[in-house]
Protein backbone atom coordinates (compact mmCIF):
# COMPACT_ATOMS: atom_id res chain seq x y z
CA UNK A 1 0.00 0.00 0.00
CA UNK A 2 1.18 3.09 -0.74
CA UNK A 3 1.39 5.48 2.19
CA UNK A 4 1.15 8.94 0.11
CA UNK A 5 -2.33 7.65 -1.89
CA UNK A 6 -5.42 8.66 -0.57
CA UNK A 7 -8.20 7.11 -1.56
CA UNK A 8 -11.88 8.79 -1.52
CA UNK A 9 -14.61 7.13 0.07
CA UNK A 10 -18.10 7.97 0.43
CA UNK A 11 -19.66 6.85 3.44
CA UNK A 12 -22.38 9.01 5.25
CA UNK A 13 -20.67 10.78 8.28
CA UNK A 14 -21.77 9.24 11.79
CA UNK A 15 -25.41 10.72 13.16
CA UNK A 16 -27.30 9.69 15.99
CA UNK A 17 -29.22 6.58 14.02
CA UNK A 18 -26.36 5.10 12.02
CA UNK A 19 -23.09 4.17 14.18
CA UNK A 20 -23.70 0.81 13.38
CA UNK A 21 -23.17 0.63 9.57
CA UNK A 22 -20.87 3.94 9.97
CA UNK A 23 -18.46 1.97 12.55
CA UNK A 24 -18.42 -1.28 9.73
CA UNK A 25 -17.47 0.66 7.13
CA UNK A 26 -15.04 2.93 9.01
CA UNK A 27 -13.62 -0.26 10.69
CA UNK A 28 -12.85 -1.07 6.87
CA UNK A 29 -11.50 1.69 5.69
CA UNK A 30 -8.65 1.80 8.90
CA UNK A 31 -7.90 -1.72 8.17
CA UNK A 32 -6.85 -0.84 4.46
CA UNK A 33 -4.74 1.74 6.17
CA UNK A 34 -3.07 -0.28 8.41
CA UNK A 35 -4.67 1.87 11.30
CA UNK A 36 -7.70 -0.19 12.66
CA UNK A 37 -4.97 -1.73 15.43
CA UNK A 38 -4.10 1.62 16.60
CA UNK A 39 -8.23 2.48 17.16
CA UNK A 40 -8.48 -0.67 18.70
CA UNK A 41 -5.38 -0.53 21.12
CA UNK A 42 -3.84 -3.14 20.50
CA UNK A 43 -1.08 -1.40 18.39
CA UNK A 44 0.73 0.34 21.55
CA UNK A 45 3.36 2.97 21.33
CA UNK A 46 6.92 1.64 21.36
CA UNK A 47 8.84 1.37 24.27
CA UNK A 48 12.13 3.33 24.78
CA UNK A 49 15.25 1.08 24.98
CA UNK A 50 16.49 0.07 28.04
CA UNK A 51 20.02 -0.82 27.06
CA UNK A 52 21.77 -4.36 28.02
CA UNK A 53 21.65 -5.11 31.77
CA UNK A 54 24.15 -8.15 33.41
CA UNK A 55 23.79 -8.70 36.52
CA UNK A 56 26.19 -5.97 38.04
CA UNK A 57 25.77 -2.98 35.27
CA UNK A 58 23.32 -1.55 32.97
CA UNK A 59 24.78 -0.42 29.64
CA UNK A 60 22.53 2.62 28.14
CA UNK A 61 20.51 1.83 24.81
CA UNK A 62 23.29 1.81 21.42
CA UNK A 63 23.09 4.50 18.74
CA UNK A 64 21.92 2.07 16.69
CA UNK A 65 18.67 1.12 19.53
CA UNK A 66 17.82 4.82 19.68
CA UNK A 67 17.84 5.42 15.81
CA UNK A 68 15.47 2.61 15.65
CA UNK A 69 13.45 3.47 18.36
CA UNK A 70 13.12 7.06 17.22
CA UNK A 71 11.90 5.75 13.40
CA UNK A 72 9.33 2.97 15.61
CA UNK A 73 8.09 5.90 17.45
CA UNK A 74 7.72 8.84 14.43
CA UNK A 75 5.34 5.78 12.57
CA UNK A 76 3.37 5.29 15.23
CA UNK A 77 2.73 8.60 15.79
CA UNK A 78 1.98 9.02 12.31
CA UNK A 79 -0.11 6.03 12.55
CA UNK A 80 -2.09 8.05 15.62
CA UNK A 81 -2.75 11.22 13.64
CA UNK A 82 -4.08 9.96 10.52
CA UNK A 83 -6.49 7.04 12.32
CA UNK A 84 -7.52 10.65 14.35
CA UNK A 85 -7.92 12.71 11.21
CA UNK A 86 -9.65 9.49 9.96
CA UNK A 87 -12.37 9.78 12.21
CA UNK A 88 -12.82 13.15 12.96
CA UNK A 89 -13.95 13.38 8.76
CA UNK A 90 -16.41 11.09 9.22
CA UNK A 91 -18.08 12.72 12.21
CA UNK A 92 -21.39 14.78 11.92
CA UNK A 93 -21.06 18.48 13.52
CA UNK A 94 -23.86 17.56 16.54
CA UNK A 95 -21.06 14.37 17.36
CA UNK A 96 -18.42 16.38 17.34
CA UNK A 97 -19.13 17.87 20.93
CA UNK A 98 -18.63 14.49 22.35
CA UNK A 99 -14.97 14.15 21.52
CA UNK A 100 -14.04 17.71 20.87
CA UNK A 101 -11.21 17.54 22.91
CA UNK A 102 -9.66 14.29 22.48
CA UNK A 103 -6.59 13.31 20.10
CA UNK A 104 -6.04 9.99 20.74
CA UNK A 105 -7.94 7.54 18.07
CA UNK A 106 -8.65 4.69 20.84
CA UNK A 107 -10.21 6.94 22.85
CA UNK A 108 -12.62 8.63 20.48
CA UNK A 109 -13.35 4.94 19.31
CA UNK A 110 -14.39 3.97 22.84
CA UNK A 111 -16.38 7.13 23.26
CA UNK A 112 -18.07 6.81 20.25
CA UNK A 113 -18.96 3.22 21.24
CA UNK A 114 -19.90 3.63 24.61
CA UNK A 115 -22.44 6.47 24.13
CA UNK A 116 -24.22 4.73 20.37
CA UNK A 117 -23.12 0.80 21.09
CA UNK A 118 -24.24 0.44 24.86
CA UNK A 119 -25.21 -2.86 26.11
CA UNK A 120 -27.14 -1.82 29.52
CA UNK A 121 -30.34 -3.32 29.99
CA UNK A 122 -32.30 -0.56 29.85
CA UNK A 123 -30.57 0.12 26.48
CA UNK A 124 -31.95 -3.63 25.40
CA UNK A 125 -35.28 -2.83 26.53
CA UNK A 126 -35.76 0.69 24.41
CA UNK A 127 -34.18 -0.88 21.09
CA UNK A 128 -36.92 -4.04 21.94
CA UNK A 129 -38.99 -1.18 21.92
CA UNK A 130 -38.51 0.63 19.25
CA UNK A 131 -38.47 -2.74 17.36
CA UNK A 132 -42.13 -3.73 18.30
CA UNK A 133 -43.41 -0.17 17.58
CA UNK A 134 -41.64 -0.23 13.74
CA UNK A 135 -44.21 0.64 11.04
CA UNK A 136 -43.66 0.84 7.64
CA UNK A 137 -43.70 5.13 6.69
CA UNK A 138 -46.46 6.67 3.83
CA UNK A 139 -44.68 6.25 0.43
CA UNK A 140 -41.68 4.19 1.54
CA UNK A 141 -40.95 0.77 -0.18
CA UNK A 142 -40.43 -3.02 1.65
CA UNK A 143 -36.54 -2.35 1.20
CA UNK A 144 -36.38 0.76 3.02
CA UNK A 145 -38.37 0.00 6.09
CA UNK A 146 -36.35 -3.46 6.44
CA UNK A 147 -33.37 -1.10 6.35
CA UNK A 148 -34.56 1.03 9.10
CA UNK A 149 -35.56 -1.66 11.33
CA UNK A 150 -32.01 -4.09 10.48
CA UNK A 151 -30.53 -0.60 11.93
CA UNK A 152 -32.58 -1.27 15.28
CA UNK A 153 -29.84 -4.01 16.02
Amino acid sequence: MDDEKTSNYHIKKLNETNHQTWSKQLDAILDEKDLLEVVLGTEMEPVAPMGGTDETTMTPPTGEEIRAYNAELALFRKKVKKAQAVIISTISDSIMTYIEDEKNPTTIWSILEWKYKPKTRTTLLQVMKEFMNAKMEDGDDVETHLQRVDQLK
